[in-house]
């Protein structure tokens, strides 16, 4: 092979695997720091999980009060879980990297008088702000409207609140209580829902992602609470 033939074949390996090698190089320092990243998300996940979960529990407390003041039945189910999704962080539409985000979820739901006219669809109840002590980024919303809505496969047709039947996106760890049993036919119910953030943590993006940034696997919740 002459000379010159070896000097173009080094230089088009060169051109092939100094890119290959940098992306390979970049994706092995992005995975160690996403590892990195999932434990910190952990850590914070459990530091905040104890003052979120009051913070829920006081606002859901306070709305079904105010709920119970207008008159409705025996309580059918309540129960708490740990809600973790992944959001993306834009810039115009591009995402430049992700957040896990999770919160922590109370739900009681009332069964409203036999007879109670609700129509096909959700309404909302008026309800008090959350307590002042409770964490800025805690809310509280109460809802009427027939079960069956409520726990339709796409309960957002009807205005309603989702979740009920079955965990949404992401993952999901239940605390306390339990989901409700199918409703009887005919039955109406007040959802009442309060949510409190327990942890927002950057993860970055997903090792060896080409061109955009992809969302990283988060790490998982754990095991329920002892006695579930």
């Amino acid at each position: 092979m002459s000379r010159p033939l070896r000097v173009l074949l080094v230089l088009l390996l060169a051109v092939v695997l100094v890119p290959v090698g940098l992306f390979l190089g970049s994706g092995v320092v992005r995975l160690v720091q996403l590892d990195a990243a999932r434990d910190r998300a952990a850590a914070e996940r459990d530091a905040g999980l104890p003052a979120a979960r009051a913070s829920a529990e006081d606002a859901l407390d306070g709305a079904l009060a105010a709920v119970r003041a207008t008159g409705t039945g025996a309580e059918r189910a309540r129960f708490a879980e740990l809600s973790c999704r992944l959001e993306s962080v834009d810039a115009g539409w591009v995402p430049q990297s992700y957040d896990d985000v999770c919160v922590v979820r109370a739900v009681a739901i009332l069964v409203l008088p036999e007879g109670t006219e609700v129509g096909d669809s959700c309404e909302g109840l008026g309800i008090p702000d959350p307590p002042d002590r409770a964490e800025p980024r805690t809310f509280a919303v109460a809802q009427r409207g027939p079960a069956a809505a409520l726990t339709a496969e796409r309960p957002w047709e009807h205005d309603c609140t989702s979740d009920l039947r079955e965990p949404g996106t992401g993952r999901t760890l239940v605390l306390e209580g339990d989901r409700p049993a199918p409703p009887a036919p005919g039955e109406a119910w007040v959802v009442v829902r309060s949510e409190a953030r327990v942890s927002r943590t950057g993860l970055g993006c997903r090792p060896f992602s080409v061109l955009f940034c992809g969302g990283p696997r988060a790490g998982d919740l754990g095991r329920p609470p002892e006695g579930r």
